[in-house]
């Protein structure tokens, strides 16, 4: 089956499309002083297919990849030397926490928050994805929780539940601890 899968993704779409695809949004990043080589945008192409190979995923084009680098490229955090690593990092990133939400986050929402806690963690994407808010919204979602989308706290109930707290003491002190 993976095998096949492959196959159909690799004749419907090739590789060498895809990269010149991608070098065409060097066109909007070049106002961040930033653009991918041929050969980046080959290896960001290949990441992409072994992520979606890897997590059994069909996707059609590449928007994803685009919107991860729209995203991206604006960060104060990216330069010439780490721009294609860092992509790199966050599309595989985006994928694995897709499916540790079960893709209940949508993509747009989860390329934002990647983005905006790449801000926060400094240009560390190591340090993104082991963001102890991330993993918790991730959670939420994957257990249906409804959680605020800023602080990334469990919303406030009115009522207690069995236990006898609210999720949000669960919470407590840990906001601290994330930044």
């Amino acid at each position: 089956m993976e095998e096949t899968l492959s196959k159909f993704l690799s004749s419907s779409y090739p590789i060498e499309k895809e990269r010149d695809d991608l070098l065409k949004i060097n066109e909007e990043t070049a106002q961040y002083g930033l653009a991918l080589k041929p050969q980046e945008a080959f290896e960001l192409a290949q990441t992409h297919r072994a992520v979606l190979e890897n997590c059994c995923r069909v996707e059609i084009g590449f928007d994803t990849v685009q919107k991860i680098i729209r995203a991206f490229s604006p960060s104060k955090y990216l330069y010439k030397k780490n721009y294609a690593d860092v992509i790199n990092e966050a599309v595989e990133a985006f994928y694995e926490l897709k499916d540790e939400s079960d893709d209940r986050i949508s993509d747009d929402d989860l390329i934002s928050r990647l983005a905006d806690a790449f801000e926060r963690y400094g240009g560390d994407m190591k340090g993104v994805i082991q963001s102890r808010k991330l993993m918790r919204l991730l959670k939420a979602k994957r257990f249906g929780r409804d959680y605020d989308v800023e602080s990334i706290k469990p919303k406030k109930k009115d009522t207690a539940d069995d236990s006898g707290k609210n999720d949000e003491d669960d919470n407590a002190g840990e906001e601290e601890q994330d930044e």
